[in-house]
């Protein structure tokens, strides 16, 4: 009883309340629980609304990336794109491609086996179905990238870091007031006329070759033609004079065969 009274009196609780008033170990596991419990909830809720709201931010950028793409082509009066076919991996199949590459002319190869199944313009896409790379040997595009809003076009930054230490300073390999240098050096001499015309030059060269190999084998004779491949030049300023060579040889196979 003295003892009793001393703690009563000391702590002001009789030691069979402390007993009975202190947390048990259940109530402590109980409690535990249930805040794991609680946590795995917030963080479950948490990742969800995460995942949703980038959800819609990606579909709100393939939305406006889209939107803002076409209305800048329609603008610039630019040829209508195709879109390749959205492949798993895509971007890092067409890089393979490239590395991969054996025999032949990588031009000729890769990229030019794409324009002939995908037309002269054509999108790279994302997974999303966001315009990524615009491929195009189209002449009008060709003059809206170069003679109109030269401020708005420019060579990748990946591009320029992959091919300056190749190739130097050069129009897709370089940024800025270089870019826009190497433009002006080359804007007179590209446009969607001028580019028609270096079509229907190598049309007229190789029709000069033909005509010519067919005259020289009927002949049986050997042709000396650096003469004639010294003036076979693409120059768009003028007329090349090859065109009028190459006509010229059309007549003479012509009459040869009537």
């Amino acid at each position: 009883m003295r003892t009793s009274l001393a703690l009563d009196h000391v702590c002001g609780v009789h030691p069979a309340q402390l007993s009975m008033s202190g947390p048990t170990l259940g109530d402590i596991l109980d409690t535990s629980m249930r805040s794991r419990q609680l946590s795995r909830i917030d963080t479950g809720s948490i990742s969800l609304i995460a995942w949703l709201l980038y959800s819609i931010k990606c579909v709100y950028d393939k939305v406006v990336h889209r939107a803002s793409f076409s209305e800048f082509a329609s603008k610039n009066s630019c040829v209508p794109d195709t879109a390749l076919p959205i492949s798993f991996l895509g971007s890092i199949r067409h890089k393979l491609e490239l590395l991969l590459c054996s025999g032949g002319d990588l031009l000729d190869v890769v990229f030019a086996n794409k324009f002939l199944q995908y037309g002269e313009t054509h999108t790279i896409t994302s997974s999303y179905g966001t315009p990524v790379v615009v491929h195009t040997i189209d002449p009008k595009n060709i003059n809206s990238i170069l003679c109109e809003n030269e401020k708005a076009w420019g060579p990748a930054k990946s591009r320029s870091r992959t091919m300056y230490p190749l190739a130097q300073d050069g129009l897709l390999n370089s940024r800025g007031d270089i870019w826009h240098k190497n433009r002006k050096t080359i804007l007179r001499h590209i446009g969607t006329k001028r580019v028609k015309d270096v079509r229907n030059a190598e049309a007229d060269i190789q029709l000069l070759s033909q005509a010519m190999d067919r005259s020289v084998i009927k002949a049986g004779l050997r042709l000396w033609i650096c003469s004639i491949c010294s003036i076979a030049c693409l120059s768009t300023c003028r007329q090349p004079s090859c065109l009028v060579q190459a006509r010229t040889h059309r007549l003479q196979e012509c009459a040869m065969s009537g």
